[in-house]
Formats: structure tokens, C-alpha cells, sequence
């Protein structure tokens, strides 16, 4: 089996994962959406932390909780999937275009590293911001073409910053050879504080919504998500290095717009994304790749 499958196989997992997300939310209770999503969120990282407690419970590893990797798990999983989600809902229940700010993280990630790391400015570092840009500015022609609001671009791009926040202490934390344990541990904290978050809310919940129509999903997409694509992507940057994987990834919004019109072909719905989506995927797609390459 060639080295690069698993690359592949993460990359097509967090694509498939998006569709899964809009079943989800499209069978969301109609009261109370923003805790019910939440509670969505706490079942993915519930299943996740399940799945990848079982791929991590046999391996010898000396790999330690740290402050690091509990920041990781909190900007990571628990605030950044929970912005991917109420970004998705308010994109009117379309992961596929909250999905394209995953490819956005890099101009945030670039700010980072000057501020913090402080990291000189290269011309290809412009480059890749100004592509990046230009595909947020052709992005928000939905906007003023009335297909989404200027809050859902903000939910967009506060999950591109949690997502590079989140990358910071996942290098500052995790190690190549442990990364998949500390994964585990970082999901497996985050778990425990979203459980802490909701719990006095409880007894407010309503059994008649507690259903498997919109819950189901969620736990399907920590499963798919959590669980499954983060094993193939640590296991690839073991085989094909960091860089190779990195690129392959780059892909899977894009891939996510192409599962989400061929799904609603099937179902036999007239809902085309717009041109000026793909032309914007198409700029991210570069922005990511050249950072990679370059950076």
C-alpha cells in the first residue's frame, strides 16, 4: 500500500465529514439551536475521545499531559469545531462553506509566528497572504449577493484563528512521536470541560428533542473526524513527512464542495454552489500549498 494513502484517506474523511455535519444540523431541534449545538459538539468529542482512547490504549508511550497540550485540545476541538459548526449553521446548514476557512488559517498563522516567534516577512509570506485575500474578498461576494451575512464570514474567520491558535500549542505540545496519544489527551480534556460547561444545563433539556436524527450525525463526524482522520493524518506525517501530508490536505475543503453537489444531485436537488465559491476554494487551495512549500 503506497505511503500517501493515509494522506488521502484524512483528507477524504474530513470531506465526507462535511455532508455528515449537515444532516446534523439540518434536523436540529427548531428551539434553542445554540445549546443544542453545543450539546452536538460534546457527543463528536464524546465518540471521538472513545475511538482514539482505543487505537492509543495498547501503545507503551512516556507521552505526558501538559499545559500545552489541554490549550491544544481547547482551541483545537472545543472552540474551533464549535465555531466550524455554528459557522456552518449560519452558511444556512452548509459545512462545505464554513469548511473553506480551514484553508484561511495561514494568514493567521503567518501573524502568529511574526508576533510571537517573530518571524521576518518574506516575499513569498505576501504572496500567499495576498492569495489568501483574494480569495476571502471573492468569498464575501455572497454577502452582497444576499447567499449568507457578514456574521457567518465572522464566525468563518474566528475558526480559522482558533484553528491556528490551536496549531501553535499543538507544536508547542505535541511530539512527532506521541502525537496521536497527545491527541487523545487533548480531545479527552476538552471533553471534560465542554461536559463541565453544559452540565448545569441539563436539567433544562427536553427529552421529546434528544433525538438520533440530529445526534447521530454529530457522533458520526467525531468518529469520522476525531477519531479516524487525525489517526491517518499523524500516521501519514510518519511515512510522507509533515510537508507532503500537509499538501495533500489542502484539498479537502475543496473535495468537501464536490461531495456536498453530488449529494444533492442524488437527491435529486437544484442547489449548485455559486462560481465565485470554487473560484475563492481555488485561491485558498494556492495560498495553503505555496505556504507549505515556501514556509
Amino acid at each position: 500500500m503506497p505511503d500517501y494513502v493515509y494522506a488521502l484517506s484524512s483528507a477524504l474523511l474530513w470531506a465526507i465529514s462535511a455532508p455528515v455535519i449537515n444532516r446534523g444540523l439540518a434536523h436540529l431541534p427548531t428551539r434553542k439551536q445554540p445549546y443544542y449545538i453545543s450539546l452536538g459538539l460534546l457527543v463528536a468529542m464524546l465518540s471521538g475521545t472513545a475511538l482514539l482512547f482505543v487505537l492509543v490504549a495498547r501503545q507503551s508511550s512516556q507521552a505526558t499531559l501538559n499545559v500545552y497540550v489541554i490549550l491544544a485540545g481547547l482551541f483545537t476541538f472545543l472552540i474551533a469545531t464549535g465555531l466550524y459548526y455554528f459557522a456552518s449553521y449560519a452558511f444556512g446548514k452548509k459545512t462545505e462553506l464554513a469548511a473553506q476557512f480551514a484553508k484561511f488559517k495561514p494568514v493567521f498563522s503567518i501573524g502568529l509566528a511574526i508576533a510571537i516567534l517573530n518571524e521576518g516577512v518574506t516575499f513569498w509570506t505576501w504572496v500567499i497572504i495576498v492569495l489568501l485575500l483574494l480569495g476571502l474578498a471573492v468569498f464575501s461576494l455572497g454577502v452582497f449577493q444576499g447567499a449568507f451575512s457578514w456574521s457567518s464570514m465572522v464566525l468563518g474567520l474566528s475558526t480559522a484563528l482558533a484553528w491556528a491558535i490551536g496549531e501553535v500549542f499543538v507544536k508547542l505540545g505535541f511530539s512527532g512521536e506521541t502525537s496521536l496519544i497527545h491527541s487523545f489527551m487533548a480531545l479527552a480534556s476538552s471533553t471534560f470541560i465542554i461536559a463541565l460547561l453544559l452540565a448545569p444545563f441539563a436539567p433544562k433539556l427536553s427529552r421529546a428533542d434528544i433525538r438520533l436524527a440530529w445526534l447521530l450525525p454529530f457522533a458520526i463526524h467525531g468518529i469520522i473526524s476525531f477519531g479516524l482522520a487525525y489517526a491517518a493524518f499523524f500516521k501519514s506525517i510518519t511515512l510522507i513527512g509533515l510537508a507532503n501530508t500537509a499538501i495533500i490536505n489542502a484539498f479537502w475543503p475543496f473535495l468537501a464542495i464536490l461531495l456536498s453537489n453530488l449529494e444533492n444531485k442524488i437527491k435529486g436537488i437544484e442547489q449548485k454552489t455559486p462560481l465565485y465559491i470554487w473560484i475563492a476554494a481555488i485561491f485558498f487551495i494556492f495560498g495553503s500549498v505555496l505556504m507549505v512549500i515556501t514556509i
